[in-house]
């Protein structure tokens, strides 16, 4: 009895060893061909990430295109034909209607002179006899640059200011002291507290 026993306990031990053999052998071959598919967690981040890589590398890659060696033909044998530009017309636009009665009108309204260019334009220091002629023009073309985006008026007192302020303590009143030395000499912020009122003032300080 007791050897029947022991037969028997031998033969379980090595049937259940065979079975533990067996299946932890079958687990790991599934493993295996599991690792393909994104059944698990762990097989699924593998396969993002080595998807992820294949793709970023593929991004970085230059992608060229072959030209058609027809197109690269045409392109070397046929040289490009310059733009022609029209420099002249066929026939010439119809004059504006009644072009000459607004034009007379126009004239006939400018005769009275009373318009702020006519008093305060740039062209207004060219006219005085008091100034030499070349600051005359130094002054009109300082008021031409400050008129910009800017009315008459205010560049003709933001010129006015900067006649005051290049002038000296024992300046003489028949003199006028705006030149490009006195300029040139000033401080920016000075010229600035002058010319504040016309567009882009900043700039056009410096």
């Amino acid at each position: 009895m007791s050897r029947r026993k022991t037969t028997t306990k031998l033969v379980v031990k090595e049937e259940d060893e065979g079975e533990l053999t067996l299946t932890t052998k079958s687990v790991e071959e599934m493993k295996t061909k599991l690792n393909g598919f994104a059944y698990t967690s762990k097989s699924r981040a593998a396969a993002t990430r080595a998807r992820t890589m294949r793709t970023s590398t593929t991004e970085s890659l230059p992608i060229k295109r072959k030209r058609s060696s027809s197109l690269e033909e045409k392109a070397a044998t046929s040289p490009r034909k310059p733009k022609a530009f029209k420099m002249k017309l066929d026939e010439p636009h119809a004059a504006p209607k009644n072009w000459n009665i607004t034009y007379k009108a126009i004239e006939e309204m400018r005769k009275g002179g009373t318009a702020p260019v006519d008093s305060m334009g740039c062209h207004v220091p060219m006219l005085d006899a008091r100034i030499d002629q070349k600051t005359r023009r130094f002054i009109t073309l300082l008021s031409l640059m400050l008129s910009s985006q800017t009315k008459d008026e205010v560049t003709f007192t933001a010129v006015q200011k900067l006649r005051v302020a290049m002038e000296p303590a024992d300046a003489n009143p028949h003199e006028v002291y705006l030149t490009p030395a006195a300029i040139r000499s000033a401080p920016i912020s000075q010229i600035e507290e002058c010319i504040n009122k016309v567009g882009f003032w900043r700039r056009k300080a410096q």
